[in-house]
Formats: structure tokens, C-alpha cells, sequence
């Protein structure tokens, strides 16, 4: 296998549904410790901080990150940081892996 033409550098993000945006900030900001770094009302959303990860909070409640979506579902998606890429030589590498982009 030939190496991939990027580097991953760290975990940069989760998208998490969550079910009201007070008690999921109560939780993750007063409970596990994470504080709050942009509030973003337009989109029913809030990026939280844990260390260098940032942890996303949407409420289901008309969000478009909830477009389709199964109902129930709660982690929407995980964000890996790379190093800088080129898009056709990472386009090539996904085909070459079977990964569909969408």
C-alpha cells in the first residue's frame, strides 16, 4: 500500500446531536469540563472546546446539519486534520480506495 498524499495531524472535530442546547452545554461545559468557543443560533448549533478537539452540538430541532439524517442518530461525523493536499491527488486516492465522495 502506498502512503496517502496527505498526513493526519489530529482529531479536529465531532458533530454531535443533541436533545436541547441548555442541558447539552450544562453537561459537556459543567460536567466534563469544556468550554464554550462560538455560539452559532443560526444553525441551532454550538462549538464547544475540549483541549484541541472541538466537540459540535446541534439541536434536531430544525438544524440543517440534521438533513439527511436517520432519526436517533447522535454522532453526526468525526473530522480528522491533516496537512495540506492537493484535491486531485486526494480524489484519486479515495477512488483508488472505493470511497465515494459525496
Amino acid at each position: 500500500m502506498t502512503a496517502p498524499p496527505f498526513e493526519s495531524l489530529a482529531l479536529d472535530h465531532l458533530l454531535l446531536h443533541v436533545r436541547g442546547m441548555e442541558a447539552a452545554e450544562r453537561f459537556y461545559c459543567g460536567v466534563l469540563g469544556c468550554s464554550m468557543k462560538h455560539r452559532l443560533e443560526q444553525y441551532a448549533m454550538a462549538e464547544l472546546s475540549a483541549g484541541i478537539v472541538l466537540v459540535d452540538t446541534d439541536d434536531p430541532k430544525g438544524s440543517w446539519a440534521l438533513e439527511g439524517t436517520n432519526p436517533g442518530r447522535n454522532v453526526d461525523h468525526f473530522a480528522i486534520r491533516t496537512s495540506d493536499w492537493d484535491e486531485a491527488a486526494m480524489r484519486a486516492w479515495l477512488a483508488e480506495h472505493d470511497v465515494a465522495i459525496e
